[in-house]
């Protein structure tokens, strides 16, 4: 019978259509598996990082932020931005905003130097701390409109930072308004957004809040 197969060729064809089909199998898998993991690194570069703003400006490194009680007119007021738990750092943005009706902007540097300076209700000395981006030279873009500030650090080395404590981005200054009073309060957002330097977009983190004359709970 000319049409139908013989044994040896059918059992060919079967075998054959197996193998096709495990072969296609573990790629999809494999295919999978290596998506997956890529995944999954992407997403763990810099998940656990953080911000903090700091307020005692006399020691190095994060020590609280805490609520500037009794400012009056034209005083300075001021805090220091910290990063921690950082995988891998290439540039960072800075973005903060409070009411221009009651402060300007009045001093900011990626550094903080030593210097005898009277700021949220006290007189200090300043303690010098340097960049999370150490000596190292670094490009910077600044924004400074009314009631608003950002700026955009990019680190020029060849290997991003890694900095698993905290590490200074950025130190703030503000001077109250001639008519401010210790009755008028006022809060100071900001937002903090890092790149990594690789193929998954920047990770912009939790909103953090100076707060003067008041007493409410940090968001």
């Amino acid at each position: 019978m000319g049409d139908v197969l013989s044994s040896p060729i059918l059992m060919y064809m079967q075998e054959r259509m197996i193998f096709v089909r495990n072969f296609s199998f573990v790629i999809l898998t494999m295919t999978c598996v290596l998506f997956v993991s890529s995944l999954s690194f992407a997403q763990t570069i810099n998940s656990d990082a953080y911000f903090l703003i700091d307020t005692t400006l006399s020691q190095v490194g994060y020590q609280e932020n805490s609520p500037q009680m009794n400012i009056g007119p034209n005083e300075k007021v001021g805090f220091a931005v910290y990063a921690g738990n950082v995988d891998r750092l290439k540039s960072f943005n800075i973005d903060i905003q409070w009411d221009s009706s009651l402060a300007i902007c009045a001093g900011y540097d990626a550094n903080i130097g030593e210097d005898d300076i009277t700021i949220n209700g006290q007189a200090i000395s300043l303690a010098r701390e340097t960049n999370i981006f150490g000596d190292a030279s670094a490009n910077s873009a600044k924004q400074d409109d009314t009631g608003h500030f950002s700026v955009y650090y990019v680190y020029k080395g060849d290997e991003p930072v890694v900095e698993p404590s905290e590490g200074l981005l950025y130190y703030f200054e503000l001077e109250t308004a001639s008519d401010f009073s210790d009755i008028k309060k006022f809060d100071v957002s900001v937002v903090v957004t890092l790149d990594s330097g690789e193929v998954e977009p920047p990770i912009t983190l939790t909103k953090n809040v100076f707060q003067v004359n008041t007493i409410e709970t940090n968001v």
